[in-house]
């Protein structure tokens, strides 16, 4: 007489399959890594519109980074910077982002955001992104951002306009920049892992 097979109820194989998923999946998610809170740090942001004529000159420019290691979440309001960013003694940060008005720009750069911080002191700098002459200088107490005589508090927007002739291989070209500021005031930091750069 043959001994009758013992079959195991489908809901004991799901409840095993279940199980066996997740704790195959504790170490993915202890090894991945998460943001943490940094530093507070005084952030101005910019928005340059940059033009260079002649447009048949090809004119080199420095507008940061092929990908930059700075994203400020306007709707949440704090700035997330990867990881292998040394914010230490950081106190403010321009964040310049820049739209070219004309395309004879030759550049590295995939983000166009050029970052200017400021650190252990009281005053920082802009800088052309063509020749990297001084365009400007900004000091800070506090929350508050003085430009040329002029102090912007948390939320103050101004601008700012530049014309200066800059020398390249091909001839001289004219140099225009807009640039519209915006005092962010003094913004929470999040240090987020690093992102591929493609």
């Amino acid at each position: 007489m043959a001994v009758p097979e013992k079959r195991v109820p489908g809901w004991v194989i799901i409840v095993v399959l279940i199980a066996a998923g997740g704790l195959a999946a504790i170490p993915v998610l202890l090894l991945t890594p998460t943001s943490r809170i940094g530093p507070p740090l005084l952030l101005v942001r910019a928005t340059d519109n940059i033009a260079a004529t002649p447009a048949t000159i090809t004119v080199s420019a420095d507008f940061g980074p092929h990908c930059s290691k700075y994203v400020y979440d306007d709707a949440r309001g704090f700035l997330a910077v990867e990881a292998d960013v040394d914010l230490d003694g950081t106190q403010a940060l321009l964040l310049n982002h820049y739209v070219e008005q004309e395309q004879n720009f030759a550049t590295t750069s995939g983000d166009f955001d050029r970052p200017f911080l400021l650190s252990n002191s009281s005053a920082w700098t802009l800088l052309s992104p063509v020749d990297g002459h001084v365009l400007a200088t900004f000091t800070h107490e506090g929350p508050n951002v003085t430009a040329n005589g002029a102090t912007h508090g948390p939320g103050a927007s101004w601008t700012l306009h530049f014309e200066y002739d800059a020398t390249t291989p091909q001839g001289t070209v004219h140099v225009t920049e807009d640039i519209t500021l915006v005092n962010e005031g003094v913004v929470q930091t999040r240090i987020v892992p690093l992102e591929p750069c493609a």
